[in-house]
């Protein structure tokens, strides 16, 4: 698809401050609890409910959503959230489809009847191996910033594009959004 046939343009990003920024990195982080909150530097009471927090700060429904919208929007880099080098090997295709549906804001118990699969099924997909994925914000963010799954993808407010072809300049960006 080339930048003159694509007309939708970005969403804005969400204004974030550093507060809220280290809370969706808690959340996306994987890990234990005393890991995260050492990564991050928040305290303990500043997570109480991070996981809904986190999606409300990026208007996702499931973690895996806030993941994408956070790569779609580079909020956090891949180091930021733990995610390191993504092997070069693609998913399986079941794999893959439970990435889209997840990233597409469906929840574990709907991808699962969706693909005709246990939930603890959904869960192992979305900690792809192939892209090297340990929590289920991380596969949000990697399916995206690998190009495996479109932006279009998240919802379909996005544009139909890969994010590297929209950092590449295909498409219109949007105005952030103001405080």
């Amino acid at each position: 698809m080339t930048g003159a046939s694509v007309a939708a343009a970005m969403p804005p990003a969400p204004l974030l401050d550093d507060a809220e920024l280290a809370l969706l990195r808690y959340a996306l982080l994987p890990g234990g609890r005393l890991a995260r909150l050492a990564a991050t530097g928040l305290s303990a009471g500043e997570v109480t409910d991070a996981d809904d927090r986190a999606c409300c700060l990026v208007g996702a429904a499931t973690l895996v959503q806030a993941g994408a919208l956070t790569a779609a929007h580079q909020l956090l880099t891949a180091d930021q959230i733990g995610l390191g080098p993504i092997p070069p090997r693609l998913p399986s295709v079941r794999r893959t489809e439970a990435l889209r549906l997840a990233v597409g804001g469906h929840t574990a118990e709907q991808t699962a009847a969706a693909m005709d699969v246990t939930e603890h099924t959904v869960t192992a997909y979305w900690r792809a191996r192939e892209l090297g994925t340990r929590s289920h914000g991380q596969a949000g963010y990697a399916a995206i910033a690998t190009g495996l799954l479109r932006l279009d993808s998240i919802r379909c407010t996005f544009p139909a594009l890969t994010l590297a072809d929209y950092l590449a300049g295909a498409g219109q960006a949007a105005p952030k959004e103001s405080a």
